[in-house]
């Protein structure tokens, strides 16, 4: 049976920058942290923290967030600008683009997903619904725990004993 994992906010985050094609003020600096990850790798949820400056961001994946620090002016591709800060949430669709400005700092929890592919979504969609009926979680939705970066590899530093255990199995 899974075991559930917690996690603190304030963690420390890891560098990783913004590409600088992307930035269109300032110096933004950013860094993130990911919390756990979909077995499969389509999945995953991270801790993002950026200081001030603007950039235009390209989504490659889904991307649903809540603001937990700062605040950000989000400008969407219809010219509509919006401020977010603690509480907000927002969802970003895979091939959107919008464009931040971050006051002085903002911070967030991230849920990210790679959408299927058109052609595996009716099967998955059917895979799933299987599964509800028969009462079981397939193993491609199992998560797993990983550091800094999505990968194959739990990292054991951050882990709870009762995650180790896990791990290491």
């Amino acid at each position: 049976m899974p075991s559930i994992a917690t996690f603190d906010a304030n963690l420390p985050l890891k560098s990783a920058p913004i590409d600088p094609g992307w930035i269109t003020e300032g110096k933004p600096e950013a860094c993130n942290r990911i919390l756990s990850t979909a077995s499969d790798g389509s999945a995953w949820t991270m801790l993002w923290a950026c200081s001030a400056g603007s950039f235009r961001w390209r989504y490659r994946f889904d991307e649903t967030i809540h603001f937990l620090e700062g605040a950000v002016t989000i400008t969407g591709d219809d010219g509509t600008a919006r401020r977010y800060g603690p509480g907000d949430m927002i969802f970003f669709p895979a091939g959107s683009v919008a464009d931040w400005r971050i006051e002085s700092h903002v911070k967030k929890l991230a849920f990210c997903q790679v959408p299927a592919p058109m052609l595996l979504r009716l099967p998955l969609k059917a895979w799933r619904r299987l599964c509800a009926l028969a009462g079981t979680i397939p193993q491609l939705l199992r998560v797993q725990f990983s550091d800094t970066r999505i990968s194959e590899t739990p990292q054991l530093e951050d882990a709870t004993p009762s995650q180790r255990r896990k791990i290491r199995t």
